[in-house]
Formats: structure tokens, C-alpha cells, sequence
């Protein structure tokens, strides 16, 4: 067994989460394109999506766009996208899905695939990662992982693979702190990202979170994130509001004293 490449969340610790939230599906068309411009213009270089987002088109454009300025180039970016896991689908099926959202980016190649979530079938899990690890040796994908899976699917999918998961994807934020999850990852060399890092908006005024946030003149949204970032796990949270954007990213010239991470940590 070996271990996926993968790009070290170092580089790319902040992603823009690109799924939808409380106030609505993915963002689509026009929106999803300039969401991703204000995040490119802002200092992001990782982008999260997944078929199931129906907004990789948008995305594509979007990242083809700015391409085009010459700003950047495609290999300072790290895109991210996922695929459902169909119990009825063939290795080559599985394959043209990979090919179709590497379409839909408008790229030759995708950072990082997912499994979006597993199937309670284990064995279609497999056939899964199965393609995936063809996938990444036709050099279609980076690397490639998992979402919302726990320690017992990963165990069940390490069974049989060829390459160990790169990332882990699942909800983390404060009163979700996957702390054990975490341990369990780092024994595997598997890195973790976290969704909803913010609570999908429901702690960015819990009092605890503010009062930290007051000491260092950050909002509580930047406090969660960086909270994140410290211990070694990347964020990807979500937002269409370019003032929003600019402040989530707004996390690497401050740190959280040793104190504010345990009490973040053990919040219930």
C-alpha cells in the first residue's frame, strides 16, 4: 500500500467551500463565477465543490478566467471535487465521471477526489476507490480521498486499497471538535479538512467565541478558522460576501494562545 500524493495542506490550509448552507443550495451561474474570483483575488488557492454541487461549470469558467490574466498559474491552485458512490456503476462508469468533472473544471486534472460519502454497502466503497486509484494512475487526480466517512469505513476500505486516503473531509468546528477522529487520521497519514467550520453560521455569535475573537481584534469566524489552522487541520468554509471572504482568510499573522485552543476545544 502507498500513500496518495498530495499537495501539503501547508500550502493550502483555507479553502472556499462552494456547498450549499442554511439559506440555500450551491451557489450556481453568475454567482458561483464570482464568488470564486473574489476568492482567488483575496488569497485563496484551494477550492472545494463535488458533482453533487451541479457547479463545476461555473467554477471551470471561473478558474479559466483568471487563468487567462495571467495572474496565476493552474499549478498554484488545488481544486477539490467528489463523486457519490453508485452501487450500480461499473469501473469505467465511475472512470467518465471523473473524466466529466475534469471537464466541467476545464482542467487536465483535479487535485483532489472524493469519495462524497460511503455507501453502507462497504464493498461499493471499494469498487469506488478502486476506480479512483486507476483514476490517479492515469493521471487524472492528484490524490484522492474521503467524506464523512468514520474510522470503522476507513478501516473496511484499507483492506483492499492500493493507496491510503490523502484527506478525510467531515463536519469540524468548536462543538464539533473530531478530536478522535483526528488522532486516528494522524496515525494513517491522512490529513483532515473540515466542513462547516463556523457551525454553518450558528457560533459566529456564541459569547465564549466573541470574547476570544475581542483579545485579538478578529471576529469569531476568524477565530474558529484559525483555531483550525493551528492544529493542523485545513478549513474550507462558505460565503458569497466578498467582505466575508476577505475575512475568513484573514488568519496567518495572529495565533491563539495555548489557553483559547483548549477552551475551543473542549466547548461542548
Amino acid at each position: 500500500m502507498c500513500e496518495a500524493t498530495l499537495v501539503s495542506p501547508k500550502r493550502f490550509p483555507i479553502g472556499l467551500g462552494t456547498g450549499g448552507n442554511r439559506t440555500g443550495g450551491p451557489p450556481q451561474g453568475k454567482v458561483a463565477i464570482q464568488s470564486i474570483h473574489d476568492a482567488i483575488d483575496s488569497g485563496y488557492r484551494h477550492i472545494d465543490t463535488a458533482i453533487d454541487y451541479q457547479n463545476e461549470k461555473a467554477i471551470g469558467q471561473a478558474v479559466t478566467e483568471v487563468l487567462a490574466k495571467g495572474v496565476i498559474k493552474r499549478q498554484e491552485l488545488f481544486i477539490t471535487t467528489k463523486l457519490m458512490p453508485n452501487p450500480t456503476n461499473t469501473r469505467e462508469e465511475t472512470l467518465k465521471s471523473v473524466q466529466l468533472s475534469i471537464q466541467n473544471l476545464n482542467t487536465s486534472y483535479v487535485d483532489l477526489m472524493l469519495i462524497h460519502m460511503p455507501s453502507n454497502d462497504l464493498a461499493v466503497n471499494d469498487k469506488v476507490w478502486s476506480a479512483l486509484e486507476e483514476a490517479v494512475a492515469q493521471k487524472l487526480i492528484r490524490s484522492i480521498g474521503v467524506s464523512n466517512f468514520n474510522a470503522q469505513q476507513i478501516d473496511s476500505l484499507l483492506k483492499n486499497a492500493k493507496v491510503v486516503p490523502a484527506m478525510l473531509q467531515v463536519e469540524s468546528h468548536p462543538q464539533v471538535n473530531q478530536r478522535q477522529l483526528i488522532s486516528y487520521s494522524n496515525k494513517h497519514g491522512i490529513h483532515l479538512t473540515a466542513y462547516s467550520p463556523l457551525g454553518a453560521g450558528t457560533l459566529i455569535k456564541n459569547p465564549t467565541i466573541v470574547e476570544i475573537g475581542k483579545s485579538h481584534n478578529k471576529s469569531a469566524a476568524t477565530v474558529m478558522i484559525r483555531w483550525q489552522v493551528q492544529r493542523g487541520v485545513v478549513a474550507i468554509p462558505k460565503s458569497l460576501k466578498l467582505n466575508y471572504i476577505k475575512e475568513n482568510i484573514d488568519v496567518f499573522d495572529w495565533t491563539l494562545t495555548d489557553n483559547e485552543m483548549k477552551v475551543l476545544e473542549d466547548m461542548k
